[in-house]
């Protein structure tokens, strides 16, 4: 009897055991999860500040470039020999080396002055007062200046201002009749071929 009872006392401290033993390697288990889940919020909390130094520094840049465009479109636009102007495109002749446009030149007018222009020209229901502008054109004229390969041309893409290659936009010069242009020119000669947005 004695000996069943040491038999099974030692039984129960074996089993005890394991299960001490089986709980520890579960709590061993668990710290080191622990232990790689702390460290994953180390490397994603250093990944977001990172993103945040970068997040500025891009914030910085853009600024500052918009700023230096400022100033610099602020030092064209007052050049007394400057001349800008806009203008519908009428009609293209293509050349190897030069394109002659017929232009019409008209005027923008925006927000109260669109309205204020729309009612002198008897056009108060005018379009394009919806969205905010209006385009006065009193006067058909046709007006040939020629552009070259080292004229800088922008034409929209969907909805963004591109710089367009020169032979590219001869390619596609039949597209371009009564699209709309900003036209800079110093002496006749035409700088900047810029097009129109219009909502």
């Amino acid at each position: 009897m004695m000996n069943d009872l040491k038999h099974n006392q030692l039984i129960f401290q074996i089993v005890l055991g394991q299960k001490f033993d089986f709980k520890n390697k579960n709590i061993d288990l668990m710290q080191e999860k622990i232990k790689d889940l702390n460290n994953t919020i180390r490397v994603l909390e250093a990944k977001i500040e990172s993103n945040e130094r970068s997040q500025y520094k891009y914030n910085l840049t853009t600024t500052q470039n918009e700023d230096n465009l400022r100033k610099l479109q602020r030092i064209i636009e007052n050049l007394p020999q400057l001349s800008k102007k806009l203008a519908f495109i009428n009609q293209e002749y293509i050349d190897k080396s030069r394109i002659e446009l017929s232009l019409d030149y008209v005027e923008w007018f925006s927000d109260e002055e669109a309205k204020k222009a729309a009612k002198e020209d008897d056009d108060e229901y005018a379009a394009s007062l919806s969205n905010g502008f209006y385009i006065r054109n009193k006067h058909n004229e046709n007006q040939i200046v020629n552009i070259n390969d080292d004229t800088l041309i922008y034409v929209f893409e969907g909805a963004a201002s591109k710089l367009a290659d020169f032979s590219s936009f001869i390619n596609k010069a039949d597209s371009l009749k009564d699209r709309l242009f900003r036209i800079y020119s110093i002496s006749n000669k035409i700088l900047i071929l810029e097009e129109q947005y219009r909502p």
